[in-house]
């Protein structure tokens, strides 16, 4: 704002300091030519158009720092004092946005983020968002509108400076960041391309290392002549983990739809069955016991809707690692429609942040569960 302020009222402030001609025939002979001129400025009225457009040009031989200046249009050329110039570039310059700007976020139908060891892709689908690659997962909608909002508020530091310009484009062609939002899904497996690749629609950004820098970033959109200088910091944005953008929710079963729960503890094995007539729960294994009615509901509250803190991966491989050879407990959930249809919850060892790690048999990812579940069944199901 205070930047604003002062190019205002340098402009309004602005004075004549001499008036050179009111015929010129060659604007080119005071560097006020269109491809010439050092900087123009434009004036818009209320109605949004431009009323007059004021370019300045050469300096003026053997005078006290004046430089030609006029209204485009008119004939009249007069001089100013060169100040104006400096104020304008910088003011020009510190008025440009502090934040690159992709697309508005309801029009965003696909998002490709990178670096030059992963890449994830993002699709929206029917109005949900869906991991598309390294593997295919529901999304986390709260994780994207956030990763959204981050890449349309990417803060800028400054813009590049002449220097930068004669950077070869071949150079944002192998980006070490890169960042494609578009209005439309792209392709799965589409090749991590730079900004001479036609094909590209939507916005792409590419940032790289400016060279023969002290490790300086330095990006450009497709299509744009602008180059950004931006914070180091901003490479955590790319630093991917494609899990953090899974939905969250592992297991979403209606109680209602249960018909039998077994909880098996190193070897031993205690069942619960629903009694469809008394509407109860009674307990089949250990017998001679009373099934525990808190417990039980305590399940079932934590398969209604169980998520995961965090994924630890997307397939089965080292899974021996997380304790599932010989787990603490699983958890069979038996389905009241369908014959043998259930759901296996495995719980293996102890995670870092106090967790348990988990898995559900049939399927490949692993993920950290809160222990609530595990110190509910740890007893068993029998009061």
């Amino acid at each position: 704002m205070h930047c604003r302020k002062h190019v205002t009222i340098a402009l309004y402030d602005l004075n004549v300091e001499e008036f050179i001609t009111d015929s010129a025939v060659d604007y080119a002979a005071y560097g006020l030519a269109e491809a010439d001129n050092r900087l123009q400025t434009s004036l818009f009225g209320n109605g949004g158009q431009a009323t007059s457009i004021v370019v300045f040009g050469n300096l003026i031989p053997d005078s006290d720092n004046l430089i030609y200046a006029a209204i485009r249009g008119e004939r009249s050329v007069f001089a100013v004092t060169a100040d104006i110039v400096d104020i304008l570039s910088i003011g020009a310059k510190s008025l440009h946005s502090k934040q690159v700007y992709f697309m508005p976020e309801d029009k965003i139908q696909s998002i490709r983020l990178g670096n030059t060891k992963v890449s994830l892709e993002l699709h929206k689908e029917d109005g949900n968002w869906f991991v598309r690659e390294p593997y295919r997962s529901a999304a986390d909608e709260e994780q994207i509108q956030n990763l959204i909002s981050s890449l349309n508020n990417l803060p800028v530091l400054a813009l590049a400076g002449e220097e930068s310009r004669t950077i070869s484009q071949r150079l944002f062609d192998a980006p070490e960041f890169f960042a494609h939002l578009d209005t439309d899904p792209v392709s799965t497996n589409m090749p991590v391309t730079g900004l001479t690749d036609k094909t590209i629609t939507g916005r792409f950004l590419a940032i790289v290392t400016q060279p023969e820098s002290d490790g300086q970033l330095i990006g450009k959109f497709q299509n744009s002549d602008t180059i950004y200088e931006f914070n180091s910091t901003i490479s955590n944005l790319f630093a991917l983990n494609p899990n953090n953008f899974r939905e969250k929710t592992v297991l979403n079963i209606n109680p209602g739809t249960l018909s039998r729960i077994t909880v098996d503890l190193s070897g031993t094995q205690h069942s619960a069955e629903w009694n469809v007539e008394r509407k109860v729960w009674t307990l089949l294994t250990p017998q001679n016991k009373t099934a525990d009615a808190r417990t039980i509901t305590q399940i079932l509250n934590s398969v209604s809707n169980l998520k995961a803190i965090r994924f630890v991966n997307h397939d089965n491989k080292g899974q021996n690692k997380f304790g599932f050879e010989q787990p603490k407990a699983i958890l069979t959930l038996w389905m009241r429609d369908g014959e043998g249809l259930q759901k296996k919850i495995i719980l293996g060892d102890i995670s870092e942040e106090l967790g348990v790690f988990a898995t559900i048999q049939g399927q490949d990812s692993v993920f950290v569960i809160d222990k609530s579940l595990l110190d509910t069944i740890s007893n068993g199901l029998a009061q």
